[in-house]
């Protein structure tokens, strides 16, 4: 399950639905930077919703492939 939207309106999001808020929770160093051209970002490497996706995806991806771990 992905929330998307602004980090305020996923902040409310967990606050208002306490199953929501007891899943467990995956983040992202912020190393890379956002390739989102369709509006301006707030900071180089805050990403959209998609892009934090597909980076989680191709490390699962990655993690298989190598048998490492994330």
């Amino acid at each position: 399950m992905v929330i998307d939207g602004t980090w305020i309106q996923a902040r409310a999001m967990l606050k208002r639905n306490k199953k929501l808020s007891a899943l467990p929770r995956v983040s992202s160093d912020t190393a890379h930077r956002s390739e989102y051209r369709c509006k301006a970002q707030l900071h180089p490497n805050y990403l959209s919703t998609v892009e934090g996706v597909r980076r989680k995806i191709e490390a699962l991806a990655d993690c298989r492939w190598n048998r490492g771990r994330i």
